[in-house]
Formats: structure tokens, C-alpha cells, sequence
């Protein structure tokens, strides 16, 4: 690319606003600054939090333009609604993509978009202007179970030049829908190995002021339905587990029926941390319960727990957009286990690794992400770049 190249990203979230998407932008951020490319982003002020964001900020490489948006908070409710959250997120992107673009047309090579929304404006755009369109999706959709869904995304898939796709199992649904599997590439997240690695167990439960002596698990995410939070709160509440520290971190719409748990002496729901932070939460603990995972992959909060030599217990089924799938990927023993969504079960498991049945690798597990989840992913989305 020359240095008039310019990437117009469109997401719907970006930082400060907190997630895995967010984190997964920050590292794409990260990567394409070392390439020295351009980019500006067109995003929502945070969505899901309070947290105050500039309308446009100056980065090396990088212009972000936060659009204000009403309904904070609607976005966790829209979410299991494909077409509403699709209505909710299109038209202030839009705007924002097609005022940019008339004041930057020949700056602007590749339009990036992330999401249905975003891909939608980009499907317009992109051929309006005469630029290449890249889509990127961060969820397997399950679009073979939606028919009358794929209809009306398959359009905005087949104007895209290329699909850099988070998971095979995405890659097979969009195929399996008229794709053109030409037009997909797969990659792995990838995390800061040098951001989240192994610190001292007691000097981070310390910090945290968490017993040195304590059995803790640590659960990370939304706090929502699918994301298997209120099962690991029945768990938690089991008579045989209150000798077992659960911590629950993370925001969402069950947040305020979560801190209501906190009377329990064994349970501390911190609710939403920095993203800078979690790298003490991951070493205070002994294990990540119900990290991350859909149906051929594992999320950016489960590598990052690998990362930091923790080891992960993940569920053996995935719920989203109201269907449920098997996990279908193995995890190495040394690293965790994938254990039925049944509260019987996974207290026994629990119940296992507490008394040294089942014993863990701390340097298995961050070797683990250091073959698998490394900055070399960041190359295949780059390259989608390029015609």
C-alpha cells in the first residue's frame, strides 16, 4: 500500500467500550500501526457503558470518529434479535461512512466493515465509490438454522471482495448459504503475549485482596443468559462448592441480579474492570470457569486466560440467537476441560480439581497460546487487503 492508502473501518463498538470485540479491534489496531497503515474508524460512543469518549480522536495512523447514539443499553436487549439489532446499529453508521468517504474519497482504498449492520453500509458504499469491501464476521450466525435470515444477508456476502472469518464453522455456514468459498479466509484471534503472560499467583491475589490459601475461579464475560453465567452462580450456591471463591467479572444485563449474590461469603461479583486489569484476575485465580467458546473455536477472554497460564473449564455446548451446538473441538488435558452444561457435573469436576485429581500446567497452558493465538494472525486479515 502507498502512503495515501487509507482503511475506513465501520464497527459498531469500539474502546472504551468493553468486550471481546473491543480488545479484538485493539489488537487489529495495534498490528496495522506496525504495517504503517491508515486507518479511520466510524463507531458509536460506548453502547453498553457510562464511560466518556471523544467524538473524534487523533492516534498515530489512526482517526476515531464516535457518532452519539441514544439507547445505551438497548444493545444487550437487541442482541438476540438479529433484524432489530440490524435496524439499531445501520443508520448512524451509515451517515458516518457516507460522510467520510465524500470528504476523503481518494484517500480511501478498503472499506473494513465488522458485523451485519456495518456490512450492509459497506455493501452500498463500496460499489457506490468504487472500493474494495471487506466484512468481517466475530460470531457463527447459524444461518443454515435461519433460512429467511440468510436470504437477506446473503446479498450483502456476495457484494463483499473478502470475508476474513473468526472460525471454520463460520466459514462452512456461509458456504453452505451461496458464498463463494473463494471469497473466505480463516484466521485465529490473537492476543498481547506480552500484555497478558504468568505473574505471581500471591502477590496478584494480594493486590486483590483475595485469600493466598483459596480455591478461586474466576469467571469472565457478559453477564447474560447465553454466556452460562446463571448456571455458574447455581453452582456457586451449592452447598458442596462453599468452600470454593467464585469471582464474576463483566458487565450485561444480568449484572444487577448477579451483585444481589454478594452477601455470600464465597462470592464477589466485581462487576466491569479495565481491560488492563484482567491480567491480575487471571493469575489471582486457579482456574477460568465457562470461558469463552462457540462451536470450533475458543474467545478472546479464554486465550487470554491461557495466556496467562490459567487453565479453562468450557462448556460443551454453545447458545446464541436462541440454538444451541456442540462444541467440536478438543482441549489438551493439560490445559482444562470441556465438561457437560449440567450443575452435577461440573461440581464434580470442580470438586476434582480442588482435591488434585485432576492437575493442571500453568507453562502447557501459555505455550498453548503462544503457537496458536500470536500477532501472525493479524497477516491474514491484512492481506484481504490487498486485490
Amino acid at each position: 500500500m502507498s502512503h495515501l492508502d487509507t482503511i475506513l473501518t465501520l464497527a459498531p463498538v469500539y474502546s472504551p467500550n468493553v468486550g471481546g470485540s473491543e480488545s479484538f479491534f485493539d489488537q487489529l489496531e495495534q498490528y496495522l500501526r506496525s504495517k504503517k497503515v491508515r486507518r479511520i474508524i466510524i463507531t458509536y460512543k460506548p453502547l453498553t457503558n457510562r464511560k466518556k469518549a471523544a467524538f473524534v480522536e487523533q492516534k498515530p495512523w489512526v482517526t476515531i470518529v464516535r457518532i452519539p447514539w441514544p439507547g445505551r443499553g438497548l444493545f444487550y436487549i437487541l442482541e438476540p434479535y438479529p433484524v432489530l439489532l440490524f435496524l439499531y446499529l445501520f443508520p448512524g453508521i451509515f451517515f458516518g461512512a457516507l460522510f467520510t468517504l465524500l470528504h476523503n474519497r481518494r484517500k480511501i482504498s478498503v472499506i473494513h466493515a465488522h458485523g451485519l449492520a456495518c456490512g450492509a453500509a459497506a455493501a452500498f458504499l463500496g460499489p457506490l465509490f468504487g472500493i474494495r469491501r471487506v466484512l468481517s464476521l466475530h460470531t457463527i450466525y447459524k444461518f443454515r438454522q435461519r433460512p429467511w435470515l440468510a436470504r437477506i444477508v446473503r446479498k450483502i456476502f456476495n457484494r463483499m471482495d473478502a470475508l476474513p472469518l473468526l472460525a471454520a464453522g463460520c466459514r462452512d455456514d456461509l458456504v453452505a448459504i451461496g458464498v463463494p468459498d473463494r471469497k473466505v479466509q480463516v484466521y485465529n484471534d490473537w492476543v498481547d503475549l506480552d500484555r497478558f503472560r504468568i505473574l505471581n499467583k500471591f502477590d496478584c491475589r494480594k493486590r486483590l485482596q483475595l485469600k493466598e490459601d483459596a480455591f478461586i475461579l474466576l469467571f469472565l464475560g457478559r453477564m447474560a443468559p447465553e454466556k452460562g453465567v446463571e448456571l455458574v452462580a447455581s453452582v456457586a450456591q451449592d452447598e458442596r462448592c462453599r468452600d470454593i471463591i467464585f469471582i464474576f467479572v463483566g458487565a450485561g444485563p444480568l449484572l444487577k441480579d448477579m451483585k444481589e449474590l454478594n452477601v455470600r461469603e464465597n462470592i464477589h461479583v466485581v462487576g466491569e474492570i479495565e481491560n488492563q486489569d484482567a491480567i491480575y484476575y487471571f493469575n489471582a485465580a486457579d482456574a477460568l470457569i465457562w470461558g469463552s467458546v462457540d462451536a470450533d473455536y475458543i474467545g478472546r477472554v479464554t486465550i487470554e486466560a491461557l495466556a496467562c497460564g490459567l487453565p479453562v473449564i468450557l462448556p460443551n455446548e454453545t447458545e446464541y440467537f436462541g440454538t444451541s451446538q456442540p462444541v467440536r473441538f478438543e482441549l489438551p488435558e493439560a490445559i482444562g476441560r470441556i465438561t457437560a452444561n449440567s450443575e452435577t457435573r461440573v461440581i464434580e469436576l470442580l470438586q476434582k480439581i480442588k482435591n488434585g485429581d485432576i492437575v493442571f500446567d500453568r507453562n502447557a497452558c501459555r505455550r498453548y497460546a503462544f503457537e496458536k493465538y500470536g500477532p501472525a494472525n493479524g497477516g491474514i486479515i491484512f492481506a484481504t487487503y490487498s486485490c
